[in-house]
């Protein structure tokens, strides 16, 4: 078929389109169609049904070889951050647990490349989890434990900003247009 607009081509021409494009020479036959809108119409449609029929799934395909690249990048990413972690000085902190709550114990292993790695040996409501580009610290609640500097900064802005969290509506908290205790101007 030549590439010419639908609208210039004659009826024939379409139906000759219609049973290239899949539908069967029978029923256009049968179909006897009286103008190009209804043979057009069609078309298009069936055009639209192959560009469906293209598409298998909205899902991504997974590619094993894209997949172990993404994989070995996320773990090296993390390699480097825990050898940043493991390279840092030591501090020693004391998280402090919940009321009521056991201490947590974490425990350190090898895997079978000789990777160190922690293993939680309690519940996870006595452990604080510190994870940076992948690469997890367990940091037992309730003990005095050394850790490296950065994971120490970051536990240290979370209680930080735990403790100042609702500082702001305190009654007992200075007014700062009178100086004096909120809870005295009631």
């Amino acid at each position: 078929m030549t590439d010419l607009p639908n609208e210039v081509k004659t009826l024939k021409e379409l139906e000759q389109e219609l049973i290239e494009a899949g539908m069967p020479k029978e029923d256009v036959e049968a179909a006897k169609f009286n103008n190009k809108a209804q043979v057009i119409a069609i078309l298009n449609t069936l055009k639209a049904k192959k560009v469906v029929e293209k598409v298998d799934s909205i899902e991504e395909t997974i590619n094993p070889s894209e997949e172990k690249k993404t994989e070995k990048a996320w773990r090296s990413k993390a390699q480097i951050m825990w050898d940043k972690w493991m390279n840092s000085p030591m501090v020693q902190i004391l998280y402090p647990s919940d009321p009521g709550k056991k201490a947590g114990v974490v425990e350190w292993r090898k895997d079978a490349k000789g990777n160190s790695f922690q293993i939680a040996l309690t519940t996870p409501d006595t452990i604080e989890e510190i994870q940076v580009n992948g690469a997890k610290w367990l940091v037992p609640k309730g003990v005095l434990v050394e850790v490296p500097k950065p994971v120490a900064l970051i536990i240290s802005d979370r209680l930080n900003l735990t403790a100042q969290a609702g500082a702001n509506i305190l009654l007992d908290r200075i007014d700062d247009r009178t100086g004096k205790p909120v809870s005295e101007q009631f």
